[in-house]
């Protein structure tokens, strides 16, 4: 069975990230990003990592801002919570 997106440029990703103890006892956060469809993975834990990849997989254009939408509707800029 293959299943394939009902939208044109549609695509389905799961995101997991959390943080992880250094030997010099430190908090870093680490991250892993599975595509839904094909079961690509990328584990990064590095933002820029991630940014890039989904650059490069979506065909995104290198310059512009990032929209945000809350669940509620409401817009921000990018970065924010």
């Amino acid at each position: 069975m293959v299943l394939r997106s009902r939208r044109k440029g549609s695509h389905f990703f799961t995101l997991r990230v959390w943080t992880e103890e250094t030997q010099e006892g430190r908090s870093v956060w680490r991250g892993k990003l599975e595509r839904v469809v094909n079961g690509e993975t990328l584990y990064f834990h590095e933002w820029g990592a991630l940014q890039a990849f989904l650059h490069a997989t979506l065909e995104l254009p290198t310059t512009g801002s990032v929209q945000v939408v809350s669940s509620e509707g409401q817009q921000g800029g990018q970065g924010e919570e």
